[in-house]
């Protein structure tokens, strides 16, 4: 597997804007359930019964023991996400992995 620097540049750049912009509050009842989560899985209190809950609880887990911080570990989370949906994009679009060969064609896509 082949790193790209492009790719790793990407990867900083979604996880610096998503901790900028971590929400400290909570927002909606399902934040909540996703927090409660976190700090104690309980499937007796419901507190996650979304599709793939224990595997997002999981992830996130790990995220917060190491930063130890509940919304920097979420937006940690969101930007993997933001992250791997632009590679599985700019693949589709160019026939590439990643940001390679003709990054600046894709990338005007997305914007």
């Amino acid at each position: 597997m082949k790193i790209y620097i492009p790719n790793i540049i990407l990867l900083l750049l979604c996880l610096i804007s998503r901790i900028l912009t971590s929400l400290y509050y909570v927002e909606d009842v399902e934040n909540l359930r996703y927090a409660l989560s976190v700090v104690d899985f309980n499937w007796a209190l419901h507190n996650a019964n979304y599709v793939g809950a224990p595997l997002f609880v999981a992830i996130t887990k790990g995220a917060y023991f190491i930063t130890g911080n509940l919304p920097v570990a979420f937006s940690m989370i969101g930007a993997l996400g933001l992250f791997f949906t632009y590679i599985f994009y700019l693949k589709r679009s160019t026939g590439t992995s990643g940001i390679s060969g003709r990054w600046t064609y894709s990338v005007a896509h997305i914007l």
